[in-house]
């Protein structure tokens, strides 16, 4: 781990090992109620907390039913199931470990555990301020605004998402609170960073990549998990190329710019 530039979920986090005990909660008030309780030996860790709010929840069983999901929130299915259901359009779906679910803000419906059942859970920062109904300004999928979208890397090709020659190719999967998308590039030598100077999560989804800064570096493999913090100025390097799901706090500007003359 790079203190002043990324962070890697360990193996330790990812099994549970080192999650720590928690009783009633910990986000906004108000916003979803208990039909079925938990059994007790909740756990939950902390990973990350700036423009983006990352952390593992584990917990058995139990059924919520959300009110009002106060921010968007990106869901990986590390171990169990996750069942939702949609209140509005009696939409239901099960997630299974290794699926992902963008879960938008404002959604209302069910929320089901069967079994042992543990997550990596990636916040936009409205999770953390007080409990609201008010949309932001600016979304560019209303469409998509009031159910869940899963989502599968392995389907995405950004073949034109590049804005310039020297990034990896990207590809937008949704803008709201979470900017989600896919990104993909070849073999190559160290390319500069293409995060707009945001926090941002990353699943590598194919390929290996090593992140180097400051004279540091690190080599992550496919199916890893790590923060890149806003500030770092690191680059990246894949022998082979690589894929990865990247998950950034709000909408950038050419989507915003683009919604506004729609």
């Amino acid at each position: 781990m790079n203190g002043s530039s990324w962070v890697r979920l360990t193996d330790e986090q990812m099994s549970g090992e080192a999650l720590e005990p928690y009783g009633e909660g910990v986000l906004s008030d108000g916003y979803m109620v208990s039909k079925t309780p938990h059994e007790p030996g909740q756990k939950m860790l902390v990973v990350f907390a700036g423009e983006i709010w990352v952390a593992l929840y584990e917990f058995t069983g139990g059924e919520n039913i959300a009110t009002f999901f106060p921010g968007d929130e990106l869901v990986y299915v590390v171990a169990g199931t996750l069942t939702l259901t949609d209140s509005r359009r009696s939409e239901m779906r099960t997630f299974d470990q290794g699926e992902r679910v963008l879960i938008p803000k404002g959604w209302q419906g069910s929320w089901a555990n069967e079994g042992l059942y543990r997550e990596v859970a990636v916040c936009s920062r409205d999770w953390l301020r007080p409990y609201t109904r008010t949309f932001q300004d600016g979304i560019v999928d209303p469409e998509r605004r009031t159910t869940f979208l899963a989502v599968d890397p392995r389907g995405v090709s950004p073949e034109a998402g590049a804005s310039h020659a020297a990034e990896p190719r990207s590809a937008h999967v949704h803008g709201g609170d979470l900017l989600v998308r896919v990104v993909e590039d070849d073999a190559g030598d160290w390319s500069s960073s293409f995060r707009d100077d945001r926090d941002v999560f990353v699943q590598l989804i194919r390929g290996d990549v090593v992140l180097r800064d400051d004279g540091y570096s690190e080599k992550f493999a496919a199916g890893d998990c790590f923060i890149v913090f806003g500030h770092a100025s690191e680059r990246w390097r894949s022998p082979n190329g690589y894929k990865a799901l990247l998950v950034q706090a709000g909408v950038p500007a050419d989507f915003r710019d683009a919604a506004a003359r729609a």
